[in-house]
């Protein structure tokens, strides 16, 4: 029962207004975080959200990807986000947990360059729960 592409839609609808009210900044990351596959959405489809994201990301924004049980590369690409930006997690406690962690330290990278690029995502596996 995943709304995933109402979510995101809402989710960037959301993002924009609120910046219009308040100012851009200067970078947006957008991470979506999913343990489920499309199925639910009634007002957004795959076609509507990448192209929404094609446009945010000429725009300086960012889209991080990061899904259990799916391909999380194969998915991020089906909606514009790049491969390198996306990331599968093993759906349980350890896994979640070593993919929060990864992504703390990925943000904390991110916000102290001025790079737009996630190389560290590439190599990342959270299904390995024997790290830490």
């Amino acid at each position: 029962m995943t709304a995933l592409y109402d979510a995101i839609g809402k989710s960037i609808n959301e993002a924009e207004d609120r910046f219009e009210k308040n100012g851009n900044p200067d970078r947006i990351l957008v991470v979506i975080l999913t343990d489920g596959m499309e199925n639910r959405s009634q007002e957004y489809n795959q076609e509507g959200i990448f192209k929404m994201i094609e446009e945010k990301s000429g725009k300086d924004w960012e889209f991080i990807f990061l899904a259990a049980n799916q391909d999380a590369m194969k998915t991020a690409q089906s909606l514009n986000i790049k491969g390198g930006n996306s990331m599968d997690f093993a759906a349980s406690g350890d896994g979640v947990k070593t993919a929060y962690a990864q992504m703390s330290s990925t943000i904390r990278s991110y916000r102290s360059s001025s790079k737009s690029k996630f190389d560290n995502l590439d190599d990342f596996d959270s299904n390995d729960t024997d790290s830490e």
